[in-house]
């Protein structure tokens, strides 16, 4: 990585840079640095082919504090296995939401020493929040695997409490059901939850609402909704393509 719009820059496992392209053997993913004058750090970090932060590193110097909430992202490769790529998926994107994760336990242990229950609620509420993206990550590792085989190529990106599962595209059918995995896993937890509801009910009805919004959240055009609309639109083409060739 010779200039520096990349520099700072870790590459991950099979990627190779040169002064025209990036290319990752493992994926089959080629950047044209040429297309993509300006856009080929991001582009880069998205797809998981190196880890490191947004911006190139500068001189300046920066407060503590700033350096916290500025995180770098981190890719891997994903391991061989359904399980164990399942277990490598959650240590990795929990290691990613680490920061969150100790904001929230700092609001629990201050609403215990101040005594406010609205506080304790909030911390919940965060970790709730967090957990259910958490599953919702996951449940795409498993679909995938399952769909495409325990040895499919994949990379695991997290960029805070932003993470997500980089892979070839499959079948139509194959594609709808990693992006349905993702929102339905916290669902499937929610319903494992119904025998202990009354033990806590708070906390299983946030965990309910907020696994909810995962599914609702299909119906807009960002995400996994955007993923399945793209299939839709693709099969449709394809009738419409069959049909023009066929002809009356």
């Amino acid at each position: 990585m010779a200039t520096s719009e990349l520099d700072g820059l870790r590459l991950t496992d099979g990627v190779e840079v040169t002064e025209k392209v990036v290319v990752s053997h493992y994926l089959g993913v080629v950047i044209d640095r040429q297309v993509n004058p300006g856009r080929t750090r991001a582009l880069v970090l998205d797809l998981g082919l190196a880890s490191g932060g947004m911006s190139p590193p500068d001189v300046t110097n920066r407060s503590p504090w700033d350096s916290f909430l500025r995180v770098p992202s981190r890719s891997v490769v994903l391991s061989d296995g359904v399980a164990i790529a399942a277990v490598q998926a959650f240590g990795h994107y929990c290691y990613g939401m680490w920061r969150w994760g100790l904001i929230a336990l700092a609001l629990a242990g201050a609403s215990i020493i101040a005594g406010l229950p609205s506080l304790m609620a909030l911390a919940a509420g965060v970790l709730i929040f967090f957990a259910v993206v958490l599953v919702h990550e996951i449940g795409h590792v498993l679909v995938y695997r399952l769909a495409a085989g325990s040895s499919s190529p994949g990379h695991l990106v997290s960029r805070g409490a932003t993470c997500h599962l980089v892979r070839p595209p499959l079948r139509p059918w194959a594609d709808a059901a990693v992006a349905l995995g993702g929102p339905l896993a916290p669902l499937m937890v929610a319903l494992l939850m119904l025998p202990v509801f009354s033990a806590a009910p708070v906390l299983c009805s946030a965990w309910w609402a907020v696994s909810l919004g995962h599914v609702f959240a299909l119906v807009f055009p960002r995400g996994d909704g955007a993923t399945l609309r793209s299939i839709v639109a693709e099969q449709r083409e394809r009738r419409v393509g069959r049909d023009v060739q066929q002809g009356p």
